[in-house]
C-alpha cells in the first residue's frame, strides 16, 4: 500500500495524530509518527498496518462518535 507515501500520507497524519485520536489513547503517538516515517522512507513497508489504524480511526468516528443517542420510550 504505496498509497501512505504520496496521496494519502498527509491524511494517515492527521487521523492517527491529530487531538481525537491522541485524546482517545488507543495509538502511542510515538510508534505512529515511527510507523509513518519508516513507511514513507521505503525502510519499512507499514501500509497494510498504517490502514488498519486508518480504518479504525474512521470507524470509531463514524459509528461511535457520531451516533445519535438511542432513546427509550
Amino acid at each position: 500500500l504505496g498509497w501512505f507515501r504520496g496521496e494519502l500520507r498527509p491524511l494517515a497524519r492527521e487521523l492517527l495524530l491529530d487531538e481525537r485520536a491522541r485524546n482517545r489513547g488507543w495509538f502511542r503517538a510515538d510508534a505512529v509518527e515511527r510507523l509513518l516515517a519508516e513507511h514513507a522512507s521505503e525502510r519499512a513497508d507499514h501500509g497494510h498496518v498504517l490502514w488498519t489504524l486508518c480504518m479504525l480511526e474512521l470507524w470509531q468516528r463514524t459509528h461511535v462518535e457520531a451516533a445519535a443517542p438511542v432513546s427509550v420510550p
